[in-house]
């Protein structure tokens, strides 16, 4: 039973620990390059000044580094990498495991 308790703890907390991460959902506010010219800005700023928001969204694949100016669930926290090439980035989610290996540690 001890280990069923674990367990159930463990779901909870892992649960907590998601819902943490989505509740610190936010746009990637630095500039950063995307493409072959490597034109770099702050991306999110642009797509929200565009006319069609979704479409900007789309022609430059800003759905993991901006979230909330595209409407999208937060799966991944943004890039944080200095001025890369390509679309897109996103970071991984490597806080939410180390918050529920924390909580766990905590119980033991």
């Amino acid at each position: 039973t001890v280990h069923l308790l674990f367990f159930f703890a463990f779901l909870l907390l892992l649960d907590l620990a998601i819902a943490q991460e989505a509740s610190s959902c936010v746009d990637r506010k630095e500039p950063w390059s995307i493409g072959n010219n490597n034109k770099t800005r702050s991306w999110c700023n642009w797509a929200k000044k565009q006319d069609n928001t979704s479409a900007a969204c789309a022609s430059r694949n800003l759905y993991a580094d901006c979230p909330v100016t595209c409407n999208r669930p937060c799966t991944q926290a943004p890039s944080v990498t200095p001025s890369s090439t390509g679309g897109g980035g996103g970071g991984g989610q490597s806080g939410s495991c180390e918050i529920v290996e924390n909580k766990i540690d905590e119980l033991e």
